[in-house]
């Protein structure tokens, strides 16, 4: 009985960590995604009144 987290002999993982291993690949991908969408949003009108008000 092989256990599905242990590398194989050639030391490549198996099909099922190969899975775990692409997720978090995917999730950083879209986080990244989303940020740099955010960086290009503009700043609402009634944020820059806010902020003006602070000097």
């Amino acid at each position: 009985m092989s256990d599905d987290r242990s590398p194989d002999e050639a030391g490549n993982a198996s099909p099922r960590e190969q899975g775990r291993q692409a997720k978090p690949d995917s999730v950083g991908r879209a986080l990244r995604s989303v940020y740099d969408d955010t960086l290009r949003e503009d700043i609402p009108d009634e944020f820059k009144d806010l902020l003006g008000k602070l000097q």
